[in-house]
């Protein structure tokens, strides 16, 4: 008896933390969010996010290395890489070498530097949409043949477009951070007011989620999520306003007074690093001093993981000492039907692993120089 009182007791003191949100607390996407749960119970790597994976070795050769990456964009099972060289490779769903976009310059259908990318299915054929400087450059994604040019008044640092070919824009150059175009560069709608904060640049800045889009304040919890069928932006946090997650108004605070030194004293905080949001669940991964944390949200269902560095979870993927700090890449890639990681080859003893969760075949030998690896969960 006593141990069942125990447990209905503590029951109650959680459905209670979790039911005690403010009237602020409402507009959430994760109203609740507990600590890592279950520190003696054991998860493999394989299952953490599902139990369907593939591993997809980029091919590496003269013409196709990748160096540094920036982003990954997969779209109809095709990976777009953009590296720190302003190029753009392609590689198809085993990771063979497609095509690449290399066209530095000041020439008319050059660019000078890529800030963002992305890829769009326009009347039957894929494109490629970079952002440079004051305007977004549009390519053929096969023949990598410059298409044209839409101008802005600003500088555009990250972009989105629409189904309805409406374009969501991140500027810092602009009184508003956030606005939005029409497909000819017609400003219709702007949100947000510029902050000297809003330096913190993300390889996808803005995530789909359901059938909106969710701009996330630098490492704050808060967001601005824009419904496309509404026309419209709305303010919301991301988790419940509990456990000291970083607020803006905090993260407003370190900056006055440390400035560009303030990144040290985000410690003291849990700051959400990236979210994305596939088959119904978002997954949050969140940082606390050197502590990682991998939140799954699932309806009312949710758990909590530290992957870094201690953790709960078991590397069966890898042959390797457990660093799953390439969870963190969470953040690099977007994909229509899939969650992306990239790990690096010095990082990870990858040599002797199945390809996938479906497949016995074997990666038989990867270096330490070779392109990364691509763990993609679906």
């Amino acid at each position: 008896m006593p141990n069942k009182t125990f447990i209905s007791v503590l029951l109650s003191c959680i459905l209670l933390a979790c039911n005690s949100t403010s009237k602020n607390q409402e507009n959430t996407l994760a109203p609740c969010i507990l600590r890592d749960n279950g520190a003696d119970s054991k998860i493999n790597l394989s299952e953490i996010i599902t139990k369907h994976y593939r591993i997809i070795p980029l091919e590496t050769k003269k013409t196709s290395l990748v160096g540094s990456v920036n982003k990954i964009i997969k779209r109809d099972s095709i990976f777009y890489i953009l590296s720190n060289e302003c190029k753009i490779q392609t590689f198809n769903h085993e990771g063979k070498h497609l095509y690449t976009l290399e066209k530095m310059g000041r020439g008319p259908e050059e660019y000078t530097y890529i800030g963002d990318f992305d890829v769009y299915t326009m009347n039957g054929q894929k494109e490629i949409w970079l952002c440079d400087v004051n305007c977004i450059k549009i390519y053929d994604a096969t023949t990598m043949q410059h298409i044209k040019n839409i101008y802005y008044p600003f500088v555009i640092n990250k972009f989105k477009k629409m189904q309805d070919n409406h374009i969501l824009l991140m500027t810092g150059q602009n009184k508003k951070l956030i606005s939005l175009s029409d497909p000819s560069g017609t400003i219709i709608d702007s949100c947000l007011i510029t902050k000297a904060t809003n330096t913190m640049f993300k390889p996808v800045q803005f995530i789909p989620y359901k059938d909106k889009f969710i701009y996330q304040i630098d490492f704050t919890n808060s967001c601005v999520i824009y419904d496309p069928e509404h026309e419209q932006f709305h303010e919301n946090f991301i988790v419940d306003t509990e456990n000291n997650w970083l607020s803006e108004r905090q993260y407003d605070a370190l900056f006055q007074e440390f400035e560009y030194d303030f990144f040290r004293y985000l410690k003291n905080y849990t700051f959400i690093k990236t979210l994305r949001y596939l088959n119904n669940t978002l997954y949050i991964v969140s940082h606390k001093d050197k502590k990682r944390y991998l939140h799954i949200v699932s309806g009312s269902k949710q758990q909590t993981i530290q992957f870094a560095p201690n953790t709960r979870i078991v590397n069966d993927i890898f042959s390797s000492t457990n660093d799953l700090n390439f969870i963190s890449s969470l953040n690099m890639g977007e994909s229509d039907n899939s969650l992306l990681l990239l790990i690096e080859p010095s990082n990870q003893d990858i040599r002797q692993i199945k390809k996938g969760s479906d497949s016995n075949r074997v990666i038989a030998r990867i270096n330490a120089n070779d392109n990364p690896v691509i763990l993609e969960y679906f």
